[in-house]
C-alpha cells in the first residue's frame, strides 16, 4: 500500500525506496557483509556455552600482581594490549604475509614483512612502557598467562612464565 502511494507521488522517492529494500535483502542473505551507507545488523541468536580452557594475562610489577579493579577499562587495555599482541605477533604475520602481501605483490621473502621482535627486546619496551604509563620506577617485572581450566563447575588455575 506504502509502495504504491510512493510511486503515484513521486517516481524518484519510489525507486530509490524499492533499490534500498533490494540492497538490503542482498546483505541479509550473504549475512555480514556491509556497504556503506547500508549495513547489516547482526542478532544475538544462539547460546555461547563456556570454553575449557580461557587464558588471562598475569602481569607483575616490582612482586605485586596488577589488579584490573584498579584501573579504567582503556588503562587495563593499554597494559595489557601489548603483550597479547606481542604473544601472537608470529602467527599473525605468517597469516598476513601469506594471505595479502604475498597474494598482491607476488613476494616470496618475508623478512622484509615479518616482525621479529625477540622477547627480550619487547620485555626491555615493554618495562619502560608500563613504567612510563604507571609513573613508577619498575625494578622487577614478570608476565605471566595463565590457563583457567573449566572442569563444568569449577574453574581452576594453572600457571606458566611467557618470558
Amino acid at each position: 500500500m506504502y509502495l504504491k502511494r510512493l510511486f503515484n507521488a513521486n517516481k524518484w522517492w519510489f525507486v530509490l525506496i524499492v533499490l534500498f529494500i533490494i540492497v538490503q535483502l542482498v546483505m541479509d542473505v550473504k549475512q555480514g557483509i556491509s556497504i556503506s551507507p547500508i549495513y547489516h545488523y547482526g542478532m544475538y541468536s544462539a547460546v555461547i556455552l563456556p570454553q575449557k580452557e580461557y587464558m588471562v594475562t598475569e602481569i607483575n610489577v616490582n612482586g605485586k600482581k596488577l589488579q584490573t579493579k584498579n584501573f579504567t577499562p582503556y588503562q587495563w587495555d593499554r597494559i595489557t594490549l601489548p603483550v597479547d599482541l606481542f604473544n601472537r605477533q608470529q602467527s599473525w604475520n605468517t597469516q598476513v604475509f601469506n594471505t595479502e602481501i604475498k597474494r598482491l605483490l607476488h613476494f616470496t621473502d618475508s623478512s622484509k614483512y615479518v616482525d621479529t621482535l625477540t622477547g627480550q627486546q619487547f620485555n626491555s619496551w615493554y618495562k619502560n612502557y608500563l613504567s612510563e604509563m604507571l609513573r613508577i620506577k619498575i625494578d622487577s617485572l614478570s608476565i605471566n598467562t595463565v590457563p583457567y581450566i573449566f572442569d563444568g563447575n569449577n574453574l581452576t588455575a594453572q600457571t606458566k612464565q611467557l618470558f
